[in-house]
């Protein structure tokens, strides 16, 4: 038996470990006599940086959270095709907030094809198995030539997990 597989199954072992807090897991796998130990190191939260993911739809838009600390951020994966116009792109953010409890409070942004992003206050829920959260705010829905809000609107943004 060559030495790659063993290296291979004992990889796998340490992989395969649970991470519950762990920032180093030990494997060891024994074969014909052979002994391979490996240690690997994992990350701390702090040196992952930001979680990614919780991936969800918005009005046939993709849209992704990064959450830090308390800290929350939607932004557009796959936007639809008409939001281009308006200068939206993947990566362009859509919610910047926080999260307290079950509640979020930030800014949500729209987007006019003359006058681009817009923004505005919103404040919102997460559902009990937080695969929903609701935003609600008063956005501008109709500018003048100068791009000034003329006039607003109610708005309800939801986003729910896939």
């Amino acid at each position: 038996m060559t030495r790659l597989p063993l290296l291979a199954a004992a990889l796998a072992i340490a992989f395969a470990a649970p991470v519950a807090a762990q920032t180093s897991v030990t494997a060891g796998l024994t074969v014909d006599g052979t002994v391979i130990t490996i240690q690997v190191d994992r990350p701390t939260a702090a040196q992952r940086g930001p979680a990614y993911g919780s991936y969800r739809q918005m009005r046939g838009s993709r849209v992704g959270l990064v959450a830090e600390g308390s800290s929350r951020r939607f932004h557009y994966v796959q936007p639809r095709a008409d939001l281009a116009k308006a200068g939206v792109r993947p990566g362009t953010t859509l919610f910047e907030g926080h999260r307290f409890g079950d509640s979020y409070e930030g800014r949500a942004w729209i987007f006019n094809e003359r006058c681009g992003p817009h923004s505005y206050t919103v404040s919102g829920a997460v559902s009990l198995d937080n695969r929903m959260v609701v935003l609600w705010g008063i956005a501008p829905i109709y500018f003048d030539e100068a791009c000034n809000a003329t006039q607003h609107d109610w708005r309800e943004s939801v986003y729910i997990l896939e």
